[in-house]
């Protein structure tokens, strides 16, 4: 600011002292000429002062986008490396405090609402400086007398004023020029670190949920296999229903053939919130539902049934009946091997179904949502 001053003044000495010794208009009276001076330096300062206001009033939207004059481009960054701004720009004054926001540097780098609010900034900044060279030549048309041949003081103070003070004004738009581009990268940067971060996020809650999740499930199939297996184990009778079936089939001993394991996952859900929303000016309901309680059936072949209530707090998901089916699969063909017989269990055979079933018996706003999955026992003597 000191500088600014300092060049202000030595053009303004120098101005005045040029009118002085070499213009006659007012050479009786050269004390005019200092007083011309001053006054169209003030007033090129009041223009400057009335573009920035009136520039300042105007809505942020017109300067959001990187276009126009806020866009720098590969030329101008040469021209601006020509001039050599990256050496003098810390000379040139910043009145960041007429606006409560100072950008002679980045303070917060990593704050994307900081570094916007700078941009921001310096796009209007770049906005005032660039208007006010174009008004600062209005000087020339204060002196009235000009158009009547009478006077040239516009010609030889406020032309000189005029193109000191576009000097002096455009140099802080250059400024501003040559670092957006560089706060435009930071900003983008910080965007996508903020993305990464959030993605990183995202997959260490996920990876937590899916270990937490994976806990539970694995304690309810350890569950169903304990008491699957005492269920087997208690029901000797169906080895002989085994056998008896395989030699209704084939009418001999040793020949094998394959049975159908199912699995049957039903859960309840009830009503829990009535929505009313407007759509294309109607009214629509919608229900939403909250998952209640859960239960499995197992249907062996030769009338041996499995079922379980389960005591969980939380939906099983398919790929949790997979799970439990393949397992309980498992279990059979190991006990009918030792049994005697040559078992195998075959991999699943799934038939999904996503639809809602509303059962009378389950009370109102309730439903019973059933997804059967299949799979096949190879089974020979």
């Amino acid at each position: 600011m000191i500088l600014y001053l300092v060049i202000i003044v030595v053009a303004m000495t120098i101005t005045a002292t040029l009118n002085i010794l070499f213009n006659p208009l007012y050479h009786d009276k050269w004390w005019l000429y200092i007083i011309f001076t001053v006054a169209l330096t003030v007033i090129a300062v009041l223009i400057d002062a009335v573009v920035a206001i009136v520039i300042r009033k105007m809505p942020e939207k017109y300067f959001q986008k990187d276009k126009g004059i806020f866009r720098t481009t590969d030329k101008e960054m040469k021209f601006y490396n020509f001039l050599r701004v990256q050496k003098w720009k810390d000379h040139v004054p910043e009145l960041g405090s007429f606006t409560g926001f100072h950008k002679n540097h980045v303070a917060s780098p990593f704050d994307n609402e900081y570094i916007g609010r700078f941009i921001l900034e310096a796009r209007y900044g770049i906005a005032i400086h660039f208007y006010s060279v174009p008004a600062s030549f209005l000087l020339i048309l204060l002196d009235w007398r000009m158009y009547t041949g009478q006077s040239n003081i516009w010609l030889t103070i406020a032309l000189p004023v005029a193109i000191i003070n576009a000097i002096l004004i455009v140099l802080p738009a250059f400024v501003l020029k040559h670092n957006l581009p560089r706060l435009l990268r930071i900003y983008n940067n910080n965007i996508e670190l903020q993305k990464r971060k959030a993605e990183r996020e995202a997959k260490k809650k996920a990876k937590e949920e899916a270990a937490a999740r994976a806990k539970l499930v694995n304690g309810v199939i350890e569950t169903i296999k304990g008491k699957f297996e005492d269920y087997i184990d208690s029901n000797e009778e169906w080895k002989d229903k085994i056998q008896k079936s395989l030699e209704d089939c084939y009418d001999r001993k040793g020949t094998g053939t394959n049975y159908t394991v199912n699995l049957y996952h039903t859960y309840k859900e009830e009503n829990v919130i009535d929505e009313v929303i407007e759509e294309f000016h109607e009214e629509i309901f919608i229900d939403h539902y909250e998952w209640k309680s859960t239960n499995i059936e197992i249907y062996l072949p030769c009338d041996l049934d499995f079922k379980l209530p389960l005591d969980i707090d939380f939906r099983l998901k398919k790929e949790d009946c997979h799970r439990i089916l393949e397992e309980c699969n498992y279990i059979l063909a190991r006990y009918l091997f030792k049994k005697g017989f040559r078992a195998k269990a075959m991999p699943i055979n799934e038939f999904y179904s996503d639809k809602h079933h509303k059962s009378e018996a389950a009370g109102v706003g309730t439903y019973m949502i059933t997804e059967k999955y299949e799979a096949y026992l190879s089974i020979s003597v």
